[in-house]
């Protein structure tokens, strides 16, 4: 029976690298100073006990941040904790209890896009920002989205869980200043897809103001953003987000393929969201500075939009529970290390479902179709050639005092507005950006973008007919210059003769190769939107409905299936050399110590997550009737199925001495073990040193337990 658990074992399949690494000076700390304290103080604490608190102490440890460095103070990040701490309380109300958790004390709210928004819904959220901005709390939000935030937050898988839970503190401190707010996300999609980006109705004074330098229309006029004027520069570089970009990214199945440093570029959100940032210019390129642009929580609650759709599609179609699937980490983004700013929570609650479960919800991006050409909000329209829904633009225009108008532009490139290019780059070069976001590269019609590029061999044959029909004609009445061009439409219809109310050219645009023509409206006079009718909202993570597999549940819903595509299972071997009359020796720690009369002893393994969330306890049973005994276990360990899995893996008997480990020598024939820490780093490369089914790991583990050859296991534990 023992020769064939050795063979079933080297028969089943198996792969990956086993191999020894440090321990973490942390740690080593930790464990080297308990244990000296507690020599002095016999019975105090076990070896086991020392380990697990240095184990906690060690995952939670959080850095030391000196938040005044960053205008912070104490009291604002009590404040800003404090909007939070209903969620941290253990006693709830009937009032803000839900079935399985707790609603936030201003109430269930529903987040829609910027657009979606009613005329009095906008300004209402308008004025609960420069509320916040003029008593000093919104400069606190601005100021934590810096510093050791700018590592934390950004460049692996807390991106998405830190900015979730910073979204809904600023949305929080938004509501106590009015409960009907909620923050609205900008889909950069509507706009990518218009004539040209910088035209959007989002840059007038209705909406964010004017992203032409410094902001001196709308309702963040003349803000000061860190100690110098609030500024953009709309177009200058990068890209908005796309529907091909989007889809690429919700094509995927794990939080890894998305985020970085594991994602495809082409998969990768975190890169995506920073075309954006750059594309914005300004403050709100930079690391340090973006939070000081009100666009940054606009843009962040379309990115966590994204996110979620993600998990839902993770929840509902690829049988991956959305709340741990979160990438084997160290360091600034490990799983269980405290957010920077909301020491409270740990990343991992940032993928949590209690946020959209009781916290907020998302309404659908808007659509039209060839039968509902409508988009929900006079501020877009519906383009029927591609049948999605667009930004109305904007109108370029400048008037003389009588209201005439006396220059005009069709659109946002080119010479006609080099000067308020070269204006609006010499404003954002005054202030001190300092790191920018990492960002795709810029399409065609940037700024930063050849002319050649931006317009294509047709662009400027148009171009230049335009400017010469321009040149040619005129307006007497009222000095307006006009510019008829001929596009190849083919036969027209039968129509009664012009009432002469020629359209001004700033209510034209050229063609592109991106789209077709954009109608200009005005944006600050006849559009008026009283009532935003409600739309449909995303689904739920937790809602039971299947649309692959013909309708039924993806194969990996049952539990031990997911368990094989998330663990692997290290063989180990458990030894007590012992003489048949002793009994287990108390440790110099310990002032207990069972009794044993059973002839055998539980033996406590345990595996514990370093850079993933992630701890397992086995017992298994060693006979101490005889001189030497030895049972084989298994280690449950993440799947490394990209970089490593880091593991503390230690064994502990009744009396709670700490087992000596020993690690395979690589290459060793016979097989040889040398003492070592216990951490292991475990790879998907040859030679073959894990099982990835349970049942085979089961199979192993319940070979009743009998004396075994230790040979070609990779950890003995020596108790």
């Amino acid at each position: 029976m023992l020769i064939f658990a050795l063979l079933l074992w080297t028969a089943v399949s198996v792969h990956g690298l086993v191999e020894e690494d440090d321990m973490p000076p942390d740690l080593q700390h930790c464990l080297y100073e308990f244990t000296n304290q507690t020599l002095t103080q016999p019975g105090r604490m076990t070896e086991e006990k020392i380990h697990t608190e240095c184990i906690q102490s060690f995952l939670w440890k959080s850095d030391r941040i000196r938040w005044s460095d960053y205008n912070i103070t104490e009291q604002d990040i009590a404040w800003v904790n404090s909007l939070l701490q209903p969620l941290t309380k253990s006693r709830r109300t009937k009032r803000q209890a839900g079935p399985m958790g707790q609603f936030p004390p201003s109430g269930f709210r529903i987040r829609r896009e910027y657009r979606r928004l009613s005329d009095g819904e906008r300004f209402a959220f308008h004025r609960a920002i420069n509320v916040l901005k003029r008593t000093g709390r919104y400069d606190t939000f601005a100021n934590i989205h810096q510093g050791v935030v700018i590592n934390s937050a950004h460049g692996g898988p807390n991106f998405f869980g830190w900015h979730r839970v910073f979204l809904s503190v600023v949305e929080e401190a938004l509501r106590r200043v009015d409960r009907r707010v909620s923050i609205p996300y900008w889909d950069s999609s509507l706009d990518f897809h218009m004539d040209n980006p910088v035209n959007s109705i989002i840059w007038s004074p209705r909406f964010l103001g004017n992203g032409d330098g410094a902001v001196m229309t709308g309702p963040f006029a003349n803000w000061q953003a860190g100690g110098f004027p609030l500024t953009r520069n709309i177009g200058e570089s990068s890209r908005l987000f796309s529907r091909p970009v989007i889809g690429a990214i919700l094509s995927r199945c794990r939080t890894r393929e998305i985020s970085e440093t594991t994602a495809a570029p082409q998969f990768n959100l975190e890169l995506a969201h920073g075309g954006p940032h750059v594309w914005v210019g300004g403050q709100m390129s930079g690391l340090n500075t973006a939070g000081h642009d009100p666009a940054f929580f606009l843009h962040h609650a379309f990115v966590d939009y994204l996110w979620e759709l993600f998990r839902i599609r993770q929840a509902r179609r690829c049988g991956v529970n959305p709340a741990t699937d979160y990438p084997p980490t160290m360091g600034l983004h490990a799983p269980m290390r405290p957010m920077d700013g909301f020491p409270r929570y740990r990343a991992i609650d940032g993928y949590r479902r209690f946020w959209t479960r009781f916290w907020y919800r998302y309404e659908r991006s808007p659509s039209c179709s060839r039968f509902r050409p409508w988009c929900g909000t006079p501020y877009l329209r519906c383009d029927m050639m591609r049948r999605r829904c667009v930004s109305i633009p904007r109108l370029i225009t400048t008037r003389r005092g009588d209201g005439n108008v006396v220059r005009a532009r069709p659109t946002a490139f080119g010479a006609m507005n080099a000067a308020n290019n070269r204006r609006a780059r010499a404003q954002v070069a005054s202030v001190p950006i300092g790191p920018r976001f990492r960002a795709p590269p810029s399409d065609g019609r940037t700024q930063d973008a050849p002319m050649a590029m931006r317009m294509g061999r047709m662009g400027r044959m148009r171009m230049g007919r335009m400017k010469r029909s321009i040149n040619n004609s005129s307006n007497t009445n009222a000095g307006i210059q006009e510019s008829r061009l001929v596009w190849p439409f083919g036969p027209t219809f039968r129509a009664p003769p012009s009432d002469r109310r020629p359209l001004p050219t700033s209510e034209r645009t050229s063609a592109s190769r991106i789209t077709g023509l954009d109608m200009f409206v005005e944006a600050s006079s006849h559009i008026y939107f009283p009532y935003s009718p409600p739309m449909p909202l995303i689904p739920s993570e937790d809602s039971p409905i299947f649309t692959a597999n013909n309708g039924n549940p993806p194969k990996t819903t049952n539990p031990s299936d997911s368990l094989k595509d998330q663990l692997v299972f290290i063989p180990a071997t458990v030894v007590s050399r012992r003489t048949p009359s002793s009994q287990l020796q108390r440790s110099p720690l310990s002032s207990e110590c069972p009794v044993n009369i059973s002839g055998t002893t539980p033996i406590t393994v345990h595996s514990q997550g370093l850079n993933y969330m992630g701890s397992h306890t086995k017992q298994v049973h060693v006979d101490t009737r005889q001189r030497d005994s030895s049972a084989l276990t298994y280690l449950s360990v993440k799947a490394p199925e990209t970089g490593t899995s880091e593991v503390l893996v230690s064994a502990f008997d009744a009396c709670g001495n700490a087992c000596r480990i020993g690690c395979l020598i690589p290459s060793s024939s016979p097989s040889q073990y040398k003492l070592c820490t216990g951490v292991l780093k475990v790879t998907a490369q040859p030679p073959e040193m894990f099982i990835r089914l349970i049942s085979d790991a089961y199979s192993i583990a319940l070979d009743k337990n009998r004396n075994v050859d230790v040979a070609n296991t990779a950890i003995v534990f020596n108790c």
